[in-house]
């Protein structure tokens, strides 16, 4: 072993010792990827947690930070972009008078307004209601945190939040950068690096969501298991996603086919004597096993589907 090799394994054990082993670095970091996996059960908020906690490191000095994102909130640079739902609440950038790196965010409409957190932390100058930066971070803040840039933190710099909005499309700003000379800079090893950056981003959140499957597979095999067979589907590996599904019909016999236990001991008892008498396809045709909803942005709403809505036309 050369002289590199050992200071590497040296200091690898050393790093071991104070940071935690690799199985434990990951392990903690299991525990915030479940959470926030837990956590996003919800139709309000996405909670995405990061810092050096998040990414496995407990020592002296560490912090957690969280960022919260408001699900109904879409921010558009022009209303043009925006694709209208009822649930959705569109505010618009307006980079007029702001320094470069900043913006004004304004209300499409006043109709928001009566929404509170949009009522109580917006302002209006002239004839604009716009979001205010001061009041909006004042709005989330609890009595033991303070304000701390644009975030609320609690004493001791242990844990750090931020509560925003989320701009999807590529804004008009940023579009000098897709244009951008490939002559000058970024050169070859700089581009390099922002593609290898950017394929680790993408495998990291095929990681967390992965990783998410993987522990609910312990607590309801089958819902999992389908789940992660949607999972696949949307990442286009299709061989992945037939053989989960196969696995899953062969485990599904009929006896294992169960009305809601929400559903009365009158109804229950029907479907079971229907099933033996006339089988599981006929009686799927008279009573309701259960109802399915897909919400307009389910995220596992296959692709065949939106089309199809998108294109479908009133008869």
């Amino acid at each position: 072993m050369s002289t590199k090799e050992e200071l590497s394994l040296t200091l690898y054990h050393y790093l071991s010792r104070i940071i935690g082993a690799e199985d434990i670095v990951k392990t903690r970091q299991n525990i915030f990827k479940v959470m926030d996996f837990v956590m996003n059960d919800n139709d309000g908020f996405t909670f995405i947690s990061s810092g050096s906690k998040a990414e496995g490191i407990d020592l002296k000095g560490s912090d957690f930070d969280r960022m919260i994102v408001l699900k109904m909130v879409h921010v558009y640079e022009s209303f043009h972009y925006a694709t209208y739902a009822a649930n959705r609440i569109f505010i618009l950038l307006d980079h007029t008078d702001t320094p470069s790196g900043f913006t004004k965010l304004k209300l499409y409409d006043n109709l928001p307004k009566c929404i509170p957190v949009i009522g109580q932390c917006s302002q209006t100058l002239g004839q604009e209601t716009y979001i205010s930066s001061k009041l909006f971070r004042e709005y989330f803040l609890s009595d033991n945190m303070i304000i701390h840039g644009p975030c609320q933190s609690l004493p001791g710099d242990v844990y750090d939040r931020v509560v925003c909005f989320r701009c999807k499309p590529w804004i008009a700003l940023a579009q000098p950068w897709i244009n951008r000379s490939q002559s000058t800079w970024p050169d070859y090893e700089q581009k390099f690096y922002n593609i290898r950056e950017q394929n680790k981003s993408v495998y990291k959140q095929f990681d967390i969501t992965f990783s998410c499957y993987r522990f609910g597979l312990y607590c309801d095999a089958l819902s999992y298991w389908l789940l992660l067979a949607s999972f696949m589907y949307q990442h286009k590996r299709f061989k992945e996603c037939i053989d989960i599904v196969i696995y899953c019909l062969s485990k599904s016999t009929l006896d294992k086919i169960f009305l809601q236990a929400t559903n009365s001991l009158e109804e229950q008892t029907l479907y079971e004597k229907t099933k033996r008498v006339v089988g599981l396809l006929v009686t799927c045709k008279y009573l309701i096993i259960k109802n399915m909803f897909l919400s307009l942005h389910f995220i596992y709403c296959q692709q065949n589907c939106q089309h199809h809505q998108t294109t479908q036309k009133p008869s």
